[in-house]
């Protein structure tokens, strides 16, 4: 894997050793970031189950702002340490250990609003319809932000949430990307 644009193009991401850890596809990376960069640059950012970090680092590397990795498994954030090292971004970047079953609240006290939040939780387990209400309604995200869900085809998702919806959709083989926005927005 590796940074696909901005000041760290071409930078090679160390593996993430870690369990069920299901990196984003290069390809599908480059799609959903082609598509943000209509509204970007987002400065203040959260990966949660980062995995393997790329798509926050990606964000780091193209708008050279603020991110925060969170993951529940140790040699994962681990991982991500030893890359925020190697693409020199570690004053950039902060790492969470945090099991995401409990909720996302915490948030408030670490950053949010974000203007930018990925969401990529394991695949079948309904995380999405219990996550991206909270997300949407726990002023977690900035008014103009943006939340980019990765999830397999066949896990649920609303289609909107309060003043929320999704406002777009991708599908990469089983991979589905939803972008959700302020319905004013559109």
């Amino acid at each position: 894997m590796r940074i696909i644009a901005g000041s760290r193009k071409g930078f090679r991401l160390g593996p993430v050793k870690g369990r069920r850890v299901r990196p984003t596809q290069d390809r599908i990376r480059e799609a959903v970031f082609n598509i943000l960069e209509q509204d970007g640059p987002f400065i203040n950012v959260a990966d949660l189950f980062a995995g393997t970090g790329a798509m926050g680092l990606e964000a780091l590397s193209r708008w050279s702002g603020k991110a925060l990795f969170v993951d529940a498994d140790p040699a994962v954030i681990a991982g991500l340490g030893e890359n925020l090292q190697r693409l020199k971004l570690a004053e950039s970047g902060r790492f969470l250990l945090r099991d995401l079953s409990r909720g996302v609240g915490f948030l408030k006290k670490l950053g949010a609003p974000f203007d930018l939040i990925f969401l990529d939780p394991p695949y079948g387990r309904n995380w999405c319809l219990k996550l991206v209400p909270e997300i949407l309604t726990g002023k977690l995200l900035e008014e103009t932000g943006t939340l980019v869900l990765e999830q397999d085809q066949g896990d649920p998702s609303p289609e909107a949430v309060g003043s929320w919806k999704a406002a777009d959709q991708r599908h990469y083989g089983r991979t589905k990307i939803t972008f959700y926005r302020q319905m004013e927005r559109e």
